[in-house]
């Protein structure tokens, strides 16, 4: 009995047959006939060998190997960093390679909450096209601004006001502050990369699933002495550990006079 394949094949225009290959969030490749390939004559031999062809076509594509990734962040005298902004960003050959996980974008406005005069949490992190709310839960008026580039605004949040509602739709560092409470400041980072994350206590971010290649890692901190870290990786089955050290300052002190002093 001869090869469906070889009946098949040669005789489709392969002009015609457009293979589209794509991957899901999952890694997992498929492959689609293209509209062109509809309009080739059937006949009663096609529909016959039909089942056998779809068959060799849907053949396991490569896939590289994906594992966890784990970033610890210290300063210089090893006690863990939290609140570290890390993303890692495919490089070379790795950002052409379609099989990353991605950094979704929430259906609903992610909430920055004014809470006994802070920012909670003090530092975000969201990718591009993410909608934030910053409600006000305290008994006294607020005025939020940020003059960063990524977003500019300005408004006033009341006591039992609707929260205001912003779209972030361009990348970089949002810096928030209050008119009316100096010491009150947080950080928003909107990211446009498909791996990003905040260190916990630990100073640990653990990324699920990070296929085998090259990446540019980057560390951002809000007390980060020196620019950010950037450092050339590539991970694999002997690397799935990095360990980064950055000097940052101790935290600002600010005057927070208590509440029942003065009433706002």
């Amino acid at each position: 009995m001869r090869d469906p394949c070889a009946i098949v094949r040669p005789s489709l225009n392969t002009e015609l047959l457009t293979m589209i290959v794509a991957r899901s969030t999952l890694s997992k490749p498929f492959i689609w006939l293209s509209s062109q390939a509809c309009c080739l004559r059937v006949t009663d031999k096609v529909r016959a060998i039909a089942p056998w062809a779809v068959a060799c076509l849907l053949l396991p594509l490569h896939t590289a190997n994906a594992a966890p990734y784990r970033v610890t962040v210290s300063d210089p005298r090893n006690a863990p960093i939290a609140d570290a902004v890390i993303t890692l960003r495919p490089a070379g050959a790795s950002s052409r390679s379609g099989a990353r996980p991605t950094l979704p974008v929430s259906a609903q406005p992610i909430a920055i909450q004014q809470v006994d005069r802070e920012f909670v949490p003090r530092v975000t992190v969201l990718p591009v096209g993410s909608r934030v709310s910053l409600p006000n839960n305290d008994a006294v008026p607020h005025s939020v601004y940020s003059f960063s580039p990524a977003k500019q605004f300005e408004f006033d949040a009341y006591v039992g006001s609707a929260p205001q509602v912003l779209t972030l739709d361009k990348a970089g560092i949002i810096t928030l502050g209050c008119n009316i409470h100096d010491w009150m400041v947080g950080y928003i980072v909107v990211v446009d990369t498909t791996l990003a994350a905040l260190t916990d206590v630990k100073g640990t971010v653990i990324f699920a699933n990070v296929a085998d290649g090259d990446y540019e890692l980057r560390v951002w901190h809000p007390q980060q002495r020196a620019g950010d870290y950037v450092a050339q990786i590539v991970t694999g089955d002997q690397n799935r550990l990095h360990t980064v050290a950055i000097d940052v300052a101790p935290p600002r002190t600010r005057y927070k006079p208590p509440l029942s002093v003065k009433k706002y």
